[in-house]
């Protein structure tokens, strides 16, 4: 089966992120990793990302640049580790 990497960018998400991670973890098709970026959240978008998947699915959780959602997703792209594809995905997203 190939890998798939999903490159999550966030940012005060915290009213959107579970909705998205659940649909992302009930996909038919598994992702390998979720790899986050965050841009200096003050809510509590991050806990949600590891309340949510701890214990079903790998992630990574990475500072993000603070350079807008550009170059958030390149930072990610570049702290990736090789997969056979990536998705891209905004943390308001529903799979």
């Amino acid at each position: 089966m190939s890998s798939v990497c999903l490159l999550l960018a966030t940012k005060n998400g915290a009213e959107f992120i579970e909705s998205f991670l659940l649909s992302v973890i009930n996909q038919d098709y598994l992702v390998t990793e979720v790899l986050v970026s965050d841009d200096s959240s003050v809510d509590c978008t991050l806990e949600i990302v590891q309340r949510v998947l701890a214990g079903k699915i790998k992630f990574r959780i990475l500072a993000g640049p603070n350079l807008g959602t550009t170059q958030n997703f390149y930072h990610m792209l570049v702290e990736s580790r090789e997969y056979d594809h990536y998705a891209f995905a905004d943390q308001d997203d529903v799979w």
